[in-house]
């Protein structure tokens, strides 16, 4: 990786694919093995109620008309964006793990980016937890206004958890830092919103040409449009990672001076660079 600097949206973007080109194999299969059980659980939940008429997304529960759905509708509609709220905060710890590793000079493997997960696993739920009820709270009292702000400043809850050593603290630090580059992360959070209406468009686009070749066999069709957009999901949330990890860092870098922490070695040894670094 090249000697940080503070960088713009559109360099933090192309920034965020070089990430998985960097390492494709490590980050991929890091990814795959923290998203791809929580994605296809929603996606089988998804599946099985559709004929029911479940909503498929909180967003559908809280902005359309609640008084149409059951109670078992709008449960149904909670667990399915919980789930993917759930496995994006993990990919977003492993993978933010990851690319301070390579900072410091450090090669992870695949058992290395999963190391990460299993000593800030129990962390991260805490904090998906709280991020979960504070977002819920804030769509409901100001009718969704509320999360335009708070949302945005929580997309740093995965790196700072991934890259610091924080407990319960990890929550306050992320609103910290996101109010530091408040801007920034509003224009990101706003692509994540377009680019996951184009995946949900993109997904009922195939199934409907599924649907119409597959009409005899309506089973394969449904699996098959299943487990595309668990794929599509899968990359963009791998992507999503990568460009909120690097956010993280330019905002350190911005206002913490994390670059000239990481040349610490020179003077001083690795092994402090390494601890002056995670703790922020």
């Amino acid at each position: 990786m090249t000697r940080l600097q503070p960088r713009t949206v559109g360099q933090l973007l192309d920034a965020g694919f070089e990430v998985i080109k960097f390492r494709p194999r490590v980050i991929g299969w890091v990814a795959a093995g923290v998203g791809l059980p929580l994605l296809v659980a929603s996606r089988i939940l998804v599946a099985t109620t559709s004929a029911t008429g479940a909503q498929s997304g909180l967003s559908d529960v809280l902005v359309g008309d609640v008084t149409s759905n059951t109670g078992r509708d709008v449960v149904v509609a909670f667990v399915v964006s919980g789930l993917g709220w759930l496995a994006q905060m993990l990919i977003g710890v492993a993978v933010a793990g990851i690319v301070t590793r390579w900072l410091v000079g450090s090669d992870p493997d695949i058992g290395e980016g999963f190391a990460t997960l299993r000593r800030r696993g129990l962390v991260a739920v805490g904090a998906w937890g709280l991020a979960l009820l504070v977002k819920v709270a804030l769509s409901v009292v100001t009718c969704g206004l509320g999360v335009l702000v708070v949302v945005p400043m929580l997309s740093l809850l995965a790196p700072v958890i991934g890259c610091e050593t924080g407990g319960v603290d990890s929550f306050r630090r992320a609103i910290r830092l996101g109010r530091r580059r408040l801007d920034a992360l509003i224009g990101l959070s706003f692509l994540w919103l377009v680019v996951g209406g184009a995946i949900s468009f993109v997904t009922w686009s195939v199934s409907q040409l599924l649907g119409e070749l597959l009409s005899s066999r309506p089973a394969w069709a449904s699996v098959s449009v299943q487990v595309i957009g668990v794929v599509i999901s899968l990359f963009a949330s791998t992507v999503q990672a990568s460009v909120m990890a690097l956010t993280y860092l330019d905002v350190r870098v911005r206002t913490e001076g994390l670059d000239l922490v990481l040349d610490l070695p020179n003077t001083f040894g690795a092994d402090t660079a390494a601890k002056a670094s995670s703790h922020g």
